[in-house]
């Protein structure tokens, strides 16, 4: 009994599973709605990011398009900058660029030959001695620069030199002996002029190297329009060698004749500026260096006056120092006397 008691109870619970198995499986008859609220709102979302999508894939498109025209306009604005570098720049320099290396052509063949003795050569008889003028004033001035630098160097040396014996000498005329200190105090002050003076003649050389040095620049400018006006000779010559070749062997000579006519006025045109070039640098470097040397021969004179006034004074120094020290002897060698007398 016991165990059929034990087997109802067994009995009895499964069907308890069982309903509960079937109450879960029915339960979710009512869970639909729910879902189906949810599928409208992911539906709604749906269709407005179709929306949305659609409006993007148009303003891409649309961007799409004016990018491109931007792009276009862009290449348009490129090729136009482009053109116009090359009309305005670059092609007006390249047709320089060619002229300036036939004229250089012409100038360097014509050199050679003319080294070579087998080309005649244009000498103007005013102007060439006047370059080779130029070219010895160019090797003096510059000798004249050098050799001024060197002597104010020794000049500003000499100075420090006489000023450090004055200082020498006055302190030993403080406190040496009585019969020395008049002939330090006096040699001493002769020493300070004499530094001072030629500190003067310094500062005046000084001035007069500046001086030259402007001049020196000035020569340079006209030598470089001597050598400006050489290069032009040398592109006429050339010229004028072709053109005249051309025309005794009977050829063509018209275009060769319309160069040689432009490079003689250029030829004419650079002789004038070299001309008047020379004509004022003489006159400007007349006044100047005749200026410049009065100046610097007053230096001297006021160094060698100087010289001799403080040299006078020092020999007068001494002079009148060795006479009152020899009074001064003299009265303390009578006063033992007379006292003996006494």
């Amino acid at each position: 009994m016991s165990d059929q008691e034990d087997q109802k109870p067994a009995a009895a619970s499964q069907p308890e599973q069982e309903e509960e198995e079937i109450d879960l499986s029915d339960e979710p008859t009512t869970a639909p709605a729910p879902a189906a609220r949810t599928s409208g709102v992911v539906g709604r979302d749906y269709e407005r990011g179709t929306d949305n999508g659609a409006a993007t894939a148009t303003k891409g498109q649309d961007g799409e398009a004016a990018s491109g025209e931007a792009g276009a306009e862009t290449n348009v604005t490129a090729g136009q900058r482009i053109s116009n570098w090359w009309q305005e720049k670059a092609k007006p320099g390249l047709a320089q660029f060619g002229t300036v290396s036939r004229q250089k052509m012409t100038m360097m063949k014509q050199k050679v030959n003319e080294l070579r003795g087998v080309s005649t050569k244009t000498v103007d008889l005013d102007l060439q001695p006047r370059f080779e003028k130029l070219h010895l004033l160019q090797s003096q001035y510059r000798t004249i620069t050098e050799t001024c630098k060197a002597l104010s160097r020794q000049l500003q040396s000499a100075a420090n030199s006489h000023e450090g014996l004055a200082a020498c000498f006055g302190k030993l005329a403080e406190f040496e002996s009585p019969d020395l200190r008049v002939q330090f105090g006096a040699h001493a002050n002769f020493m300070s002029v004499y530094s001072a003076n030629l500190l003067g003649l310094n500062n005046a050389l000084t001035y007069f190297q500046s001086q030259v040095d402007q001049v020196t620049t000035e020569l340079y400018a006209v030598i470089k329009q001597v050598r400006i006006y050489e290069n032009i000779r040398l592109e006429y010559d050339g010229y004028r060698v072709d053109y005249e070749h051309k025309k005794e062997a009977g050829r063509t000579v018209e275009t060769a004749e319309a160069k040689f006519l432009d490079a003689y006025k250029r030829f004419q045109e650079s002789r004038k500026q070299t001309v008047d070039a020379l004509d004022a640098f003489d006159i400007d470097k007349a006044s100047k260096i005749k200026q410049q040397l009065n100046g610097l021969l007053h230096a001297y004179m006021l160094l060698q006056s100087g010289n001799k006034s403080a040299l006078n004074e020092c020999t007068q120094s001494i002079q009148t120092g060795a006479a009152t020290g020899t009074s001064s002897a003299a009265t303390q060698a009578a006063a033992p006397a007379a006292e003996g007398s006494d």
